[in-house]
């Protein structure tokens, strides 16, 4: 739909509605209420890009493209299979495709220092993303990233700690609110699974959980395995049916992993229904492989890829001269039961 659309609708002239939506010039109140109420009608919505000139909202739209770049030393087909990225990747196009607004993905790794595409002649910022990124940043890369206005989305690469804005969520409260379901339910001793000791977020979601049940009078125990393991899931639940008896409660660092060890579980005669299992991640297709409905935590990743388009457009149209360091949206429990 275009703004011809809206005017013709509205009874006003394609200029006035031109004035409406870019804030140029005041336009009289009953013109402008019908101009909304077609707007509404036809459910249009206004383009960043387009053309004309700019207002001090698109200031500094050039290209019209974001480049997602991935810090990672991970094939492209690795990426796209870990559990998280996909629903994040597409909330950050979906919020740049409602805006008019392409995205580039791009990746650096040392195989490949400086992305070709990562250019203010191609895009007009960039949503940076580390996935176990233990390498060090090219200079170049650094140098280029200095230049263009850019997020960190989930965490930080090291070399990027003290000059970019990070988004991400409140990992600690992840594991308080994983102790405070199990309290309230009675449970007096639980388990952390952790295939991925080496995953800084499941690590720290463990030491969380464990310290903030212990405030609570509650046993902890973490189980985890070594990365090389070929078989985790059947590692750990073999471990846990070696604990001695007692252990009613299990917390999982992520949806896909309660499926994995659950299904081992299964495959050794051990009821996993008897259990009291919490989640993380609000995977809904691992979620979906239960025939009861669990009770997960939702880091709110959709939410954190569009508020993190949502701040790189600050920078780009240079709205403010301060920008938080971080911001950590909260976690959510998500109860079927209740």
């Amino acid at each position: 739909m275009s703004i011809r659309e809206i005017a013709r609708i509205s009874k006003v002239s394609v200029g006035t509605v031109s004035h409406y939506l870019n804030g140029t010039r005041s336009v009289a109140p009953d013109k402008a209420e019908r101009i909304r109420q077609a707007i509404d009608c036809i459910g249009y919505k206004m383009r960043i890009r387009r053309p004309g000139p700019k207002t001090r909202e698109r200031r500094g739209i050039r290209c019209g493209a974001v480049a997602i770049l991935l810090l990672s030393e991970l094939t492209p087909t690795q990426i796209y299979r870990l559990p998280v990225f996909p629903s994040l990747f597409s909330s950050i196009q979906e919020q740049l495709t409602s805006l008019g607004m392409a995205s580039i993905i791009e990746q650096a790794s040392p195989h490949r220092p400086l992305p070709e595409l990562l250019d203010t002649r191609f895009c007009d910022g960039a949503i940076v993303i580390p996935i176990a990124a233990r390498f060090p940043l090219d200079p170049a890369l650094q140098a280029r990233l200095h230049s263009i206005p850019h997020v960190c989305c989930l965490s930080r690469h090291p070399d990027l700690r003290d000059c970019v804005e990070l988004i991400s969520f409140n990992n600690a409260l992840t594991g308080r609110i994983a102790a405070d379901y199990f309290y309230q339910r009675g449970h007096s001793r639980a388990v952390f699974f952790n295939p991925e000791p080496d995953h800084p977020a499941y690590a720290e979601r463990g030491r969380f959980f464990v310290d903030e049940c212990a405030a609570r009078g509650m046993e902890a125990t973490i189980l985890s395995v070594a990365d090389c393991i070929s078989s985790p899931y059947h590692v750990l639940a073999r471990k846990f049916l070696q604990l001695s008896p007692g252990v009613t409660a299990v917390f999982f660092c992520a949806d896909h992993c309660m499926a994995g060890v659950a299904i081992e579980l299964g495959k050794l005669g051990f009821d996993v229904l008897a259990l009291d299992m919490l989640g993380c991640n609000y995977e809904r297709i691992f979620l979906s492989l239960f025939s009861q409905s669990l009770a997960t935590i939702d880091i709110r990743i959709q939410q954190i890829g569009s508020l993190a388009v949502e701040r790189l457009l600050e920078r780009i149209n240079r709205s403010s001269s301060v920008y938080p360091a971080c911001t950590l949206l909260d976690p959510m429990l998500i109860n079927p039961a209740t």
